[in-house]
């Protein structure tokens, strides 16, 4: 399994690219915590509006759990894998949404969380989060009986790096080009 993720402030930005249904063959809209919102945007910007007390610009921590186009989880193994790596990045109390994508036929999930720690109004400190999303798929891996991804930091990481996508700036850019010259 393939997890990664980071901390985020571009809420308008997500907000489209989770919904997106022309890029995608099926969004939904898996689960709500500790949110009054009901969609992907509201959600997003109750998010940054608690943010806004505590000065913090990444407000939101974004995380994409995919399994390999072979493997299909079950909702209750979505959910311990969810609940897995929020307790590894120490988010676990903090308000969630899940997005489900289903892309080619391959099934993957987007996890955002608020960094914001209500109770005390601080953002939780992201530290290490690239070892903590190889535990979790390590152990997600052996749990379910999936087959191992490996990875290009670490004790046991492959030679060379693998070839890196396009930032999404630039693949939007290119999309909105391409279909400028279309006209």
């Amino acid at each position: 399994m393939i997890i990664n993720g980071g901390s985020r402030c571009n809420a308008r930005f997500f907000a489209r690219h989770l919904s997106d249904e022309d890029e995608n063959e099926r969004v939904t809209l898996c689960d709500i915590r500790y949110l009054a919102a009901e969609n992907v945007t509201d959600a997003l910007h109750e998010m940054e509006v608690v943010a806004i007390g505590t000065f913090c610009k990444n407000f939101f921590y974004h995380a994409n759990l995919n399994p390999l186009d072979t493997e299909h989880l079950t909702a209750e193994q979505w959910d311990y894998a969810v609940e897995l790596l929020e307790k590894y990045l120490g988010l676990a109390s903090n308000a969630r949404f899940i997005v489900e994508h289903r892309k080619k036929g391959r099934t993957h999930r987007h996890v955002i969380w608020s960094r914001i720690d209500v109770r005390r109004m601080r953002a939780v400190t992201m530290m290490h989060d690239y070892t903590k999303h190889q535990a979790t798929a390590r152990q997600l891996e052996h749990e379910f009986g999936l087959e191992r991804v490996h990875s290009v930091l670490g004790p046991d990481k492959v030679k060379g790096r693998p070839k890196r996508r396009p930032k999404s700036w630039r693949a939007s850019g290119a999309r909105k080009a391409a279909s400028t010259l279309s006209r």
